[in-house]
């Protein structure tokens, strides 16, 4: 039931790393999942580079696709987006931790770590529409059910839960 791969982008450069791990991925386990009390998750490992987002979009887009029915696609992806968006330009030359784990209650729960200092507080606001960036979070706010920093030891976690039993 459980399976690996290891998605990389065809413009992959030697040294890189890219790695996924699916546990319980496909229609199948989702299935199987819904009649038990396990959950079916998705963990990947990128660098914290602007292309990596479009490997976290592609890889984990397919697998909501495949194991979340009761979850939009779409909105998903833009939430998981702007929480890397996010790593990426506040922790650069690092590597993000990004996972989703699809919940038998038909609800997903992302997380997005990564190794800059912590903010003080995230919370839902109006971004400034006249500057350039600073909206991803607003974003998540409006499409998640829950949007929360969570306290680690090292780095900044962010978790963003999604579904109507969120």
């Amino acid at each position: 039931m459980t399976s690996m791969a290891s998605p990389a982008p065809s413009r992959a450069k030697a040294g890189e790393v890219y790695k996924a791990v699916v546990f319980g991925s496909g229609p199948q386990q989702a299935a199987a999942a819904a009649g038990s009390q396990e959950s079916a998750f998705l963990i990947q490992q990128v660098p914290a580079r602007a292309a990596s987002i479009r490997t976290v979009r592609v890889v984990f887009g397919a697998w909501i696709g495949g194991t979340c029915p009761e979850i939009d696609v779409d909105d998903a992806v833009l939430v998981l987006d702007e929480l890397v968006t996010n790593g990426v330009r506040f922790a650069p030359a690092t590597m993000l931790v990004v996972s989703a784990e699809a919940h038998t209650d038909g609800s997903v729960t992302f997380e997005v770590w990564d190794s800059a200092p912590p903010p003080a507080a995230i919370a839902r606001q109006l971004p400034d529409m006249d500057a350039e960036g600073g909206r991803g979070l607003f974003i998540a706010f409006e499409l998640a059910a829950s949007v929360e920093l969570v306290q680690v030891p090292v780095g900044t976690l962010v978790r963003a839960r999604m579904g109507a039993a969120a």
